[in-house]
């Protein structure tokens, strides 16, 4: 027997077989455990992060589409509108009085559709709410400023209320787009929880 030990220390490394104990079954069934309870307690964060997200691109997007149609219409020197499509954050930006194809390039000179953007492209499942309660739209005239539809008459919006219709109040971040007669835009928060000196605030 001492001989073998002797001989066994003489062995090369290479030839010396190395057992590493493993997970045990409860040990296996405890990392399961802990690995649920953080991803239940995560699951609720990222989807309320998920859908405040969705606000956010929902108000850049029409804020993004109103500025589109004050722009065209310094460029067609004419009549634009930006339409809010039903009550989420679809939009539609188009000339007033479409101008048919005249110089022979395949394009209408000042076409009916210029840009429409679904509400399924980045911000479903937003709803949104102009002020006046009957405006859904914002019409630029040639000089980018905002003019009343002539027919028939209708006011323009003055401001966009945005928020998540899966979210509580406590949890959604909800945002306003505010909009100037000179056709100037800008993206507020209207939660009365913000210090009154916070830029983020509504006025």
């Amino acid at each position: 027997m001492r001989g073998n030990k002797k001989l066994r220390g003489y062995l090369p490394s290479c030839l010396v077989v190395k057992v590493s104990r493993g997970f045990s079954l409860v040990e296996m069934m405890v990392v399961v455990v802990v690995f649920g309870m953080l991803l239940a307690m995560g699951i609720p964060n990222y989807r309320i992060w998920m859908e405040n997200t969705r606000i956010r691109n929902a108000a850049d997007s029409i804020q993004a589409g109103i500025q589109k149609a004050r722009v065209e219409a310094l460029k067609y020197n004419a009549p634009v509108r930006f339409t809010l499509v039903g009550g989420d954050s679809e939009w539609e930006v188009g000339c007033v009085t479409p101008v048919a194809d005249g110089d022979g390039d395949g394009r209408e000179d000042c076409p009916t559709v210029i840009e429409h953007r679904k509400a399924k492209e980045g911000s479903a499942n937003i709803t949104v709410l102009a002020t006046p309660a009957d405006a859904a739209e914002v019409i630029f005239n040639s000089l980018g400023v905002i003019q009343v539809n002539p027919a028939p008459p209708s006011p323009a919006f003055t401001q966009v209320d945005i928020d998540s219709n899966l979210l509580e109040a406590t949890d959604s971040r909800d945002l306003r787009i505010l909009v100037g007669v000179s056709g100037s835009t800008r993206v507020c928060d209207p939660s009365p929880e913000l210090d009154v000196a916070d830029p983020r605030r509504c006025p």
